[in-house]
């Protein structure tokens, strides 16, 4: 049942528990009408007030000794209100009246009256009876001028009243309706009538279909969620998307990288096999031509199976807390001749301030490694520099390393850390392109992050940022340059 139809059906059911209620009311006050018009006159309080007066002094005088004095009673109380206000005290005996008012009123008095064993008030048509038998004596209090007229106007008041009230109560109804819709169902159906669309959008495909509701209700927070989600949703489908480009990538650089060396390795064996080597000398460099190329292809699949493992999460970290400043010298120090040897030169400026961080080493000195050798391969210098620096910022150890080649196009900035993807202008990039990949996963199992840029000065930085496990006081630091 939809929200308009619910709404609906509660006015109706308000209405018919107002008519019901209303019914009910005139019901009740139709039944009490004679009640009303008794105690809504002043006459009916003089009344009772009589009529407790005659039962009070006639149960004090029962007893034929008490006769005279009855009679007597009675007398006094006519002389007193019967003229003033028609109230006469009749007092009978076997059918006969012994004391009362001139006028017989025997023949008027309702019949149950004169039977009755107990004490009785009745109204009747304009009088009002009170009947008591005390012994032998009936004693019966008559008011002649009660008269029941006036309830037809009370009766006129009383459903001028109700019908007032079931006005007021269908306006009251009615505009608690009005109201509740404007301000409760129409909102509501409004809200949900935004994530109906934002639904059927996200059904179509369009993840990047964005919630515009800007009310500060209930609902706002659910449309909140709701574009959170497909945030998630749209990220997902981009990671999902650039996972199977990867993919392919990934089936692409294998059968490239592998089909030249196995070209290369089938070429030279077949020659062995057809004679084509004559001499010891050219057999030999056959041979190391084979052993080179399956070299090739052996450091190809490590590097595929190790960047398997760290996406898997399945290869071994061994974390070791240590000053990453410390650390750091230590394998620049150890690497920096080698380099120096191949033509990149390193220059280390370490931070003033000391930082603890979680390392695995090794894997560490694999990320470096891969960089210094992309600024080897990639460097048109005549002579490479690799400048290292570090500064602690917050919580974070910055590392940047910046080399002096020619750097890396802008597009192609962010594509720099994924697999196979090598920057070639006019043939001579080299490589696999699974260096940085690997770098990369290794920077992401360490806590950290990995970001290229272009240096202002020229070349490319690359930019490692790795979280502080405790900081220490601020000391001196050495640096040294390798000119």
């Amino acid at each position: 049942m939809t929200l308009n139809r619910r709404l609906h059906l509660s006015n109706i059911l308000n209405f018919i528990i107002i008519v019901a209620l209303l019914a009910g009311l005139a019901m009740i006050g139709r039944a009490s009408l004679i009640i009303f018009d008794m105690d809504g006159y002043v006459d009916y309080g003089f009344i009772r007030a009589k009529v407790l007066e005659v039962s009070k002094w006639a149960d004090t005088l029962t007893g034929p000794e008490n006769e005279k004095i009855l009679i007597e009673t009675a007398a006094s109380f006519n002389s007193r209100y019967f003229a003033k206000s028609g109230f006469g005290v009749f007092v009978y005996r076997d059918g006969r009246k012994l004391a009362g008012p001139e006028a017989d009123i025997m023949d008027s008095i309702p019949h149950p009256l004169l039977e009755a064993e107990d004490d009785r008030l009745m109204v009747l048509d304009s009088n009002v009876y009170f009947s008591a038998l005390r012994g032998d004596c009936r004693l019966i209090l008559v008011n002649d001028r009660f008269s029941i007229k006036h309830s037809n106007e009370v009766t006129d008041h009383a459903f001028m009243l109700f019908a007032l009230l079931f006005i007021v109560l269908t306006l009251t109804v009615t505009l608690s309706g009005l109201l509740t819709r404007r301000m409760i169902i129409r909102p509501i159906m409004a809200a949900i009538n935004v994530l109906s669309r934002g639904v059927s959008q996200i059904r179509e495909g369009n993840l990047a279909y964005k919630l515009n509701y800007d009310v500060k209700d209930e609902f706002y927070d659910i449309c909140r969620v709701f574009n959170e989600m497909a945030d998630r949703l749209l990220q997902s489908d981009g990671q999902k998307r650039r996972d199977e480009e990867s993919r392919r990538c990934l089936i692409a650089g294998i059968s490239h990288d592998l089909r030249s060396p196995l070209a290369s390795i089938k070429a030279y064996a077949e020659g062995l096999l057809d004679g084509a080597a004559e001499t010891e000398e050219e057999k030999e460099e056959y041979l190391r031509v084979i052993v080179t190329r399956s070299d090739n292809m052996e450091k190809i699949v490590q590097q595929l199976f190790m960047f398997s493992q760290l996406d898997l999460y399945n290869y071994p970290i061994s974390l070791k807390l240590c000053d990453f400043d410390e650390e750091l010298e230590k394998l620049i120090y150890r690497e920096r001749d080698a380099y120096a040897l191949d033509g990149l030169g390193l220059s280390l400026n370490l931070a003033a301030k000391p930082a603890k961080v979680n390392l695995d080493l090794s894997l560490f000195q694999i990320v470096l490694s891969n960089i210094f050798g992309n600024s080897l391969k990639y460097g048109d210098q005549a002579r490479s520099l690799m400048k290292i620096s570090s500064r602690v910022e917050s919580a974070t150890v910055h590392l940047d390393l910046t080399d002096n080649g020619p750097g890396v196009p802008e597009e192609k900035l962010g594509q720099l850390f994924d697999m196979f993807f090598r920057v070639d202008d006019d043939g001579l990039r080299t490589g696999h392109g699974l260096g940085l990949a690997i770098s990369a996963k290794i920077i992401s199992r360490l806590g950290g992050t990995i970001a290229a840029r272009n240096a202002p000065e020229g070349g490319l930085c690359i930019e490692i940022k790795l979280p502080i496990i405790w900081n220490g006081e601020d000391d001196e630091r050495q640096s040294f340059n390798n000119r």
